[in-house]
């Protein structure tokens, strides 16, 4: 055999090991979205996230945590969520703002385990994902955007009909004003 024929052989060999392994699903977690931005001192906003289970062929328990946000008070409408083998789960949360929090953009991590609750083999993988937790402002004041009333429809055709009735008047006037000259004269 020569050596061109022997590493062809390897190759395949090797192949074929590596497709025989237990392929695990990956893990897909949306970014967790934010309702408000920009809190002052003591208010609070929703945030949600998505676990992505549609890839997985097992339901499966998650956790979350958090680090680096310690400074606020972050709560999860569940502690733990069951996500059904190929659905996805929307987890809800609130970011609450402390009275004596500082003033400035507080930055986290975000992560989810989760793992079958069933699996093949009695072996059972469990899986994370770690994300950026959105940026949290607290601001002493929220801005406000300047709105500009929109346009009252119709307005420009009672500007109208105005012009249009001094109109009539000035010419009723100058037709009575004629008139009136002739039976003068």
């Amino acid at each position: 055999m020569n050596k061109l024929n022997f590493h062809k052989v390897g190759f395949f060999v090797i192949l074929a090991m590596l497709m025989s392994f237990y392929s695990v699903e990956a893990l897909s977690v949306t970014k967790p979205i934010l309702d408000k931005e920009f809190l002052l001192r003591g208010e609070s906003t929703r945030f949600h996230f998505m676990i992505d289970g549609t890839g997985s062929p097992n339901a499966m328990s998650c956790s979350y945590s958090y680090s680096g946000l310690e400074q606020l008070v972050i709560t999860f409408d569940e502690q733990k969520a069951e996500v059904n083998a190929g659905e996805s789960k929307v987890i809800f949360g609130t970011v609450s703002i402390p009275a004596d929090a500082q003033l400035k953009a507080y930055d986290g991590m975000f992560s989810v385990q989760c793992e079958p609750l069933e699996s093949e083999g009695g072996s059972k993988v469990v899986q994370s994902a770690t994300l950026f937790f959105p940026t949290v402002k607290v601001v002493e004041r929220v801005e406000t955007p300047t709105t500009i009333p929109e346009k009252v429809p119709g307005t420009s055709y009672s500007l109208i009909a105005v012009m249009v009735v001094i109109i009539i008047i000035v010419i009723f006037a100058v037709y009575w004003f004629n008139k009136n000259k002739k039976n003068k004269t």
